[in-house]
């Protein structure tokens, strides 16, 4: 769930810009709440209370202008995503001092807003499919998920399969164990299946009563008792793939 901020102090503009959001963020079919202030000063009150992923501001407001309200959430460490909104675009190398992620201006506004969206919604799906492992030779690396088929352990190593080259690289000695991947890949659209196979699935062709049959015709043990859970979790995971 997205949670989004919209700060203008024009009422009518507040308004008709809070649809033009919702129905973009709608469009990429991304989960959202959006709540909208019509004074920055109440904005301002609220961050360090409640916490917003993504922010569009008003540069030119009394009380607390957007360029102040940036240098807040800046200065407070949030990893909240700025967009400016403003008429005026000489302020566009001022407001780059606080790392906007666009800067939007109002005679461009549906277009500019809807590459703005598109974008973030990209950036968020990309993030989604990644994952930060320490493999065994102490490094940390980030892995695309998309090109992993499962993980499977022996004893107390852990292994990732590559899609593609069919190459398992082994995970850090006892950094993981499969219960503590299964809770970090489990809203990634992982499955376990057994207690020592999660598996990716993107990659699973057909769910059996004694095995899952992949799409390269690999077969991976499963377990009896989890056949009906898994074709459930299966079954919840495609109708949420399908919303993206």
């Amino acid at each position: 769930m997205i949670r989004i901020a919209i700060v203008d102090d024009e009422r009518a503009f507040l308004e008709s810009y809070t649809h033009i959001v919702e129905k973009l963020f709608a469009k990429n079919r991304i989960e959202f709440v959006v709540q909208c202030f019509y004074k920055s000063e109440e904005f301002y009150h609220l961050l360090k209370r409640n916490y917003f992923d993504i922010v569009f501001l008003d540069i030119d407001m009394p009380e607390i202008n957007g360029i102040n309200l940036a240098a807040d959430i800046r200065k407070l460490k949030l990893e909240t995503t700025i967009i400016f909104v403003s008429s005026h675009s000489n302020l566009v190398f001022q407001s780059i001092h606080y790392a906007p992620f666009r800067f939007i201006q109002k005679d461009c506004l549906e277009d500019d807003t809807s590459e703005a969206i598109h974008a973030y919604c990209q950036q968020i799906k990309e993030k989604k499919n990644t994952i930060q492992l320490k493999i065994e030779n102490g490094e940390t690396y980030c892995f695309n998920l998309m090109q992993i088929q499962y993980f499977y352990s022996v004893r107390h190593d852990l292994f990732l399969v590559y899609s593609n080259k069919k190459i398992a690289k082994r995970l850090f000695p006892r950094a993981y164990t499969m219960d503590t991947l299964g809770k970090m890949l489990h809203e990634k659209g992982f499955i376990r299946i057994h207690k020592s196979y999660i598996v990716n699935f993107k990659y699973i062709h057909q769910i059996q009563s004694d095995k899952v049959l992949l799409f390269d015709n690999s077969t991976l043990p499963i377990s009896r008792s989890n056949v009906a859970n898994v074709k459930r979790q299966y079954k919840v995971i495609m109708r949420e793939d399908d919303a993206i």
